[in-house]
């Protein structure tokens, strides 16, 4: 069992449009976060394999969120009477399986994990999904030997989507202008992105000369170009219409590198 006081509050946007994350300090008004955390580990250890189990659970307090209605871009002096207080919890499990003989060497690991938060004056008091709650997530990676000085490798991760409040309803601004609505929300973090994946593959070669090591390295990053959410903005399908668009970043990459 472990307790901890954290001086550094984090703070995110949870609507659509650019993803904000923010580090801010404790301040008088804007007590420490604290925090209790529990858990159990279970490992069996061999030569070949290695199998870890870990369940916990963790409850916080004095944790930050932008009250309703506040816009968390422009300056002010009051910068702490735009966030409130209130508690989360956290909790789940995670397995990890390790390989450590034959031609195919490599590990397995799944998540499984819950992060909630609550504060009184937000989504009517209830309890809803933080940003970052991803209930599933695997990693997988796979290395072997082609040659004696040669290594490939590959690695797939996957991980739910992120929670994300997206508007209800919408009325024009006083301007009249496109897309310059004010939108209206309804609870908080109810709506998901699109689940995360991707895999990645490469090629290491290395050889040690007199004086030095020289390494080459051919990889490719997300090898089937999947066009992974980083975040919602409003705009128009292809026929004009209003709709919400997904935008993306980093797709199929290629590199080589010499060392």
């Amino acid at each position: 069992i472990t307790q901890t006081v954290q001086y550094l509050h984090f703070s995110t946007n949870n609507t659509i449009g650019v993803p904000v994350d923010l580090w801010l300090p404790a301040t008088q008004k804007l007590k420490p976060e604290t925090s209790q955390q529990a858990n159990l580990q279970i490992q069996k250890l061999h030569k070949k394999a290695d199998l870890s189990i870990d369940i916990y659970y963790k409850q916080m307090n004095n944790l930050i969120d932008y009250a309703e209605g506040i816009e968390y871009l422009g300056i002010s002096n009051f910068w702490e009477n735009k966030f409130v207080q209130g508690k989360g919890t956290t909790y789940g499990l995670d397995v990890m399986l390790e390989k450590k003989f034959g031609k195919f060497k490599g590990w397995l690991g799944y998540s499984w994990s819950v992060n909630n938060r609550q504060f009184d004056s937000i989504n009517g008091g209830n309890v809803f999904p933080f940003k970052y709650d991803r209930r599933n997530n695997i990693s997988a990676v796979i290395t072997t030997k082609i040659k004696k000085n040669v290594g490939f490798y590959a690695s797939w991760v996957y991980g739910s989507g992120s929670a994300i409040t997206l508007p209800v309803g919408r009325y024009p601004n006083a301007s009249n202008e496109p897309f310059n609505d004010i939108y209206i929300y309804g609870k908080r973090n109810a709506n998901r992105l699109r689940d995360y994946h991707r895999l990645d593959m490469g090629i290491k070669s290395t050889k040690i000369k007199k004086h030095f090591t020289r390494v080459w390295n051919i990889s490719v990053y997300n090898i089937y170009n999947r066009q992974n959410p980083f975040y919602i903005t409003p705009g128009s399908d292809e026929d004009g219409n209003r709709s919400f668009i997904q935008v993306s970043l980093l797709p199929f990459i290629p590199s080589v590198s010499y060392r």
